[in-house]
């Protein structure tokens, strides 16, 4: 019913597009077919070494990210990524902490935002809404 998770599929970086390029490097020596990159910069790094290198998005492999940042429409990209609302993190962010210091030894707030999807062309067999 899925692929089975395997932590040699993870690779870590440091959220900048060097990063990004440096992840994509090992995409092309393996035979992946899709990627989820943690953020826009990142995404935009693997995606335009991709690019570079002739691969094309989302026909050779699809890329998904998180953020939404205009940095992912760039150059045309058109990354699908996952995104949450930031003013309503904001907002949430104000409130816990004004709730913290009134009362500094008070039971833990937990926040739970649901992601939003934004379909656009990197992914392929992806419904647009």
């Amino acid at each position: 019913q899925g692929i089975p998770f395997d932590s040699s599929h993870v690779v870590y970086g440091d959220l900048s597009r060097s990063s990004g390029r440096d992840f994509a490097e090992r995409i092309l020596c393996k035979d992946y077919t899709a990627a989820f990159i943690a953020n826009d910069d990142m995404a935009a790094g693997v995606a335009h070494y991709l690019i570079k290198t002739g691969k094309k998005i989302p026909q050779d492999i699809s890329l998904i990210c998180f953020d939404d940042s205009p940095i992912i429409n760039e150059d045309g990209l058109n990354i699908t990524s996952f995104s949450c609302d930031a003013h309503l993190m904001g907002v949430s962010a104000a409130e816990t902490l004004l709730k913290r210091l009134s009362n500094l030894l008070g039971e833990r707030i937990r926040t739970i935002f649901s992601p939003h999807l934004n379909a656009r062309e990197s992914v392929a067999n992806i419904k647009k809404r």
